[in-house]
């Protein structure tokens, strides 16, 4: 990205606002996924509901302690490395847990990576809004910011509906993590 002679930046020299749709896609996955399909495929695994929401309340943890570490993005790597670094983190998570059966001996497990992969969420989403404030002149910063907000709501209804449809109609029970966990890996912006 190029500023002119003027330390202005031309639109030609951004990217457009709606690749914040997709960048911010794995922030909603990871959510939608852990308060639908999470609980889905504990009750279905025989496991109390008390487990499922005991799964899910560790889960997104992570959420309320945004504010702590969204400092990160702002030292050490780039914005661009903390995103790739909360996208492999969060999508890996998804994955790997997707390929845990749930028993009572595994609930502890597949708590602390769903844990992690909301955590990784919540580092990518301050280092996308640097990014987003970098990229992006000011008279579309609004355009950007839209899609951005978009991008996590799609991605938690991608989460949970896209997730559910896949635990109820795939033999295979991985097949949510599997494909979510990759959808997050998909995004990041090399």
């Amino acid at each position: 990205m190029r500023a002119s002679a003027t330390g202005v930046r031309s639109p030609g020299d951004s990217p457009h606002p709606s690749v914040f749709l997709l960048l911010n896609l794995p922030f909603g996955i990871t959510g939608g996924y852990i308060t639908v399909v999470v609980p889905y495929l504990v009750t279905r695994a025989g496991l109390p509901v008390l487990t499922a929401a005991s799964i899910v309340a560790i889960g997104l943890a992570p959420k309320a302690g945004k504010l702590f570490w969204a400092p990160l993005a702002d030292i050490g790597l780039t914005l661009k490395k903390w995103y790739a670094i909360g996208a492999a983190t969060a999508g890996g998570m998804l994955l790997l847990q997707g390929f845990v059966p749930l028993t009572r001996m595994t609930v502890p497990f597949v708590a602390v990576a769903l844990f992690a992969a909301e955590l990784g969420s919540s580092l990518l989403s301050p280092s996308l809004g640097g990014l987003m404030a970098q990229a992006m002149p000011d008279d579309l910063k609004g355009q950007a910011a839209g899609w951005y907000q978009l991008g996590g709501k799609v991605g938690a209804g991608a989460g949970g509906g896209i997730g559910l449809w896949l635990a109820v109609h795939t033999p295979m029970p991985a097949a949510p993590g599997l494909v979510l966990g990759l959808a997050c890996i998909g995004c990041e912006d090399r």
